[in-house]
């Protein structure tokens, strides 16, 4: 009988307990990143400017906290005699290209924030940013990855950048410079590479996860709102019933009448 009534169990009321679910779920995520971004706000305040809080400011300030040290450390390797001396490995080249490399991946970011900001701006005005929806923040991030070249010809960059790096270590070690410089310069190129991928995967799923609260408290709010509309019915659909069955006060005469008269 238990398993019976189980099986019938309204569909309705399962859905409701997987969505409350996924809501808790998706809470418990946001929590863990609560602390980041305190540290985060108080980084922008001494920053200043709206950029760093705008959508991808994030990703802007971790892509300026890899590149520039890593490019300062690789123009110091390429001006040190005892890389530009080497022989066994094109070391000079790779301290040289990665200082183009790490600003590129800098100017990147800077350049996929303001792409990102200009569709927002199209579809919702200037300052449409600041309230804009986690669901439409990721419907207007797809169409930047998807239709934009520049982000194209990036990526394209972006793993070649990171394929030379595993390359480097391999230099690197085929020289053995003095300096640490370009250990350090290469390590920072590489681990970029790493942590920018990480940070698009839990970006997304931070939207998704906006998106999946935003639904979720549409469903409530539909749900609120048919409570309401049956509940103001009530009254009404009592009195239709007290009419049908003759116990109405305006009916009350008629139905005590005889149908026919002597």
């Amino acid at each position: 009988a238990v398993l019976f009534v189980v099986a019938r169990r309204p569909r309705a009321q399962r859905d409701r307990r997987r969505s409350i679910g996924m809501y808790h779920c998706c809470r418990s995520i946001a929590r863990v990143g609560i602390e980041c971004h305190t540290s985060y706000s108080k980084c922008c305040e001494c920053l200043g400017g709206n950029a760093c809080h705008a959508p991808f400011g994030k990703y802007v300030l971790l892509s300026g906290a890899f590149n520039f040290p890593a490019v300062t450390c690789a123009a110091f390797s390429f001006v040190g005699p005892d890389v530009r001396e080497c022989t066994a490995a094109p070391l000079p080249t790779l301290c040289g290209v990665d200082v183009a490399l790490g600003l590129a991946h800098f100017g990147a970011a800077c350049y996929l924030q303001r792409r990102l900001l200009a569709a927002i701006s199209a579809a919702h005005g200037p300052a449409g940013w600041k309230g804009i929806a986690p669901k439409e923040l990721k419907r207007q991030a797809n169409g930047v990855i998807m239709f934009d070249h520049g982000f194209r010809l990036y990526i394209c960059v972006f793993v070649g950048s990171f394929a030379l790096q595993c390359v480097g270590f391999t230099w690197i070690n085929a020289c053995d410079p003095d300096s640490q410089l370009p250990w350090a310069a290469t390590i920072l190129l590489a681990m970029f590479g790493l942590v920018a991928v990480g940070f698009f995967c839990l970006w997304f799923m931070a939207l998704e996860c906006g998106a999946c609260l935003d639904n979720l408290a549409e469903d409530v709010m539909c749900e609120a709102h048919a409570a309401e509309h049956a509940l103001a019915r009530a009254p009404m659909a009592g009195a239709s019933w007290a009419r049908q069955m003759g116990s109405y006060p305006g009916h009350a005469a008629e139905e005590t009448e005889p149908l026919f008269r002597l």
